[in-house]
């Protein structure tokens, strides 16, 4: 007669926003479950939900599955908690840690700056190491990266005369030797083009002002 301890684990590794920004990403592990026989499923919350109980089901995967896409999301209204839920020998629901996705912002406090801020990523077990800023302009397809910021969740830029278009993300990485990272939704902030036309010009070769020059910005 022998008796079977079971007692699943399932680790959430990363929620992740994918590319483009309308989808989610999830990966996941069980541990501690060699005779694991049932399906995983996937659960979903707003982050800024009032009420925390009611949770949503948005997939159901099977017991080899780990990872789970999520579609259809607008992911610059509000960031999302996730969490998986598993069934043991004894039909009773056990659940992942939850984790909640940066949620990045994007205004304007002044002509041609930019400033940004993000919310924390929540639910790895040290925190998040550094949190990166990537962006991209109107030509590039994927974003590129800009600057390191630590553990700040916010910057800013005053380039925008540089590009008229600038789309920002932000990716964090986790406090951990075996570090999973985890990306944000994409802000686009858009300047009004401008032509800086000079009021005055002198042309008597003293070296100033003896050219009449338009010097265009952001177009």
């Amino acid at each position: 007669h022998h008796v079977f301890a079971d007692h699943p684990i399932l680790n959430l590794h990363y929620v992740s926003v994918g590319f483009p920004d309308n989808f989610m990403q999830l990966k996941w592990e069980l541990n501690n479950a060699p005779k694991y026989n049932q399906s995983f499923v996937v659960e979903r919350i707003m982050a800024t939900a009032d009420d925390k109980t009611i949770w949503r089901k948005v997939g159901t995967v099977d017991k080899n599955t780990s990872d789970f896409i999520d579609t259809n999301l607008n992911t610059d209204i509000h960031p999302y908690q996730y969490r998986i839920r598993g069934t043991n020998l004894c039909n009773k629901a056990f659940y992942s840690d939850t984790h909640t996705n940066i949620f990045l912002t994007v205004i304007e406090p002044d002509k041609f700056e930019a400033k940004i801020d993000w919310t924390n990523y929540f639910g790895w077990k040290n925190g998040v190491a550094n949190y990166q800023v990537y962006r991209r302009n109107d030509e590039q397809l994927m974003p590129t990266f800009s600057r390191d910021v630590g553990t700040d969740t916010t910057t800013r830029y005053d380039d925008g005369l540089n590009n008229f278009v600038q789309r920002f993300r932000i990716q964090a990485w986790e406090n951990s030797n075996n570090a999973d990272t985890s990306w944000s939704n994409e802000v686009e902030i858009k300047y009004a083009p401008v032509l800086w036309i000079p009021n005055a010009f002198t042309p008597n070769d003293d070296g100033f002002n003896n050219n009449f020059i338009v010097v265009p910005g952001a177009i």
